[in-house]
């Protein structure tokens, strides 16, 4: 897979980090706008979903398990998984994952603190790169940036210089160069 981009957004609109493979500047603010849209509608065709049909809660729950999420789609009057609001969160957190374009894939992780992780790959992505992006909070986010004595500032910029910056350009370096040999042995078969 290649990886064109990653940002991190905090809480008021504002880019913390990015890191572009392919992108340019003016691109940030536009996927930021594109994200909070995102979210807005997510969040308002839940609501609407709800209010239509009030059993939804009680058959969610009932289709829970491996196979049950699958068929879900199918049947009227149920939400699919990705945009049911979470039942421990008053918030609704992440009820947008992703959207596919034919130049390209956007995928979010939405954490809980108010920080959006967001990376942009080929269209044809099969993996779910937000396990990635959950992967890059959890141990390099956290300990390098939030917990570290030189981020003072909650949703301060975060430098590409940084040790956490220095990790996802290893990382992503690492899934396209993957991509780069895998589709380069393909082409020699």
């Amino acid at each position: 897979m290649l990886v064109y981009s990653f940002y991190v957004f905090y809480r008021g609109q504002k880019c913390v980090y990015r890191q572009d493979f392919l992108q340019t500047d003016s691109e940030t603010k536009l996927i930021y706008g594109l994200l909070a849209t995102m979210k807005s509608l997510s969040q308002q065709i839940t609501e609407k979903i709800q209010i239509q049909d009030p059993n939804r809660s009680a058959l969610s729950k009932t289709t829970t398990g491996s196979g049950a999420a699958h068929h879900q789609h199918n049947k009227p009057g149920l939400v699919p998984l990705a945009v049911q609001p979470s039942a421990t969160s008053s918030r609704n957190i992440q009820q947008f994952n992703s959207y596919t374009t034919p130049k390209y894939k956007l995928h979010c992780l939405e954490i809980p603190s108010g920080y959006y992780f967001v990376c942009t790959t080929e269209p044809n992505a099969l993996l779910d790169m937000r396990d990635y992006m959950r992967q890059l909070y959890q141990q390099f986010f956290v300990p390098l940036v939030l917990q570290s004595p030189d981020y003072t500032e909650l949703g301060g910029t975060i430098s590409e210089d940084s040790r956490f910056g220095r990790e996802v350009t290893q990382i992503f370096h690492r899934l396209n160069a993957a991509r780069s040999s895998s589709s380069s042995s393909v082409g020699r078969s």
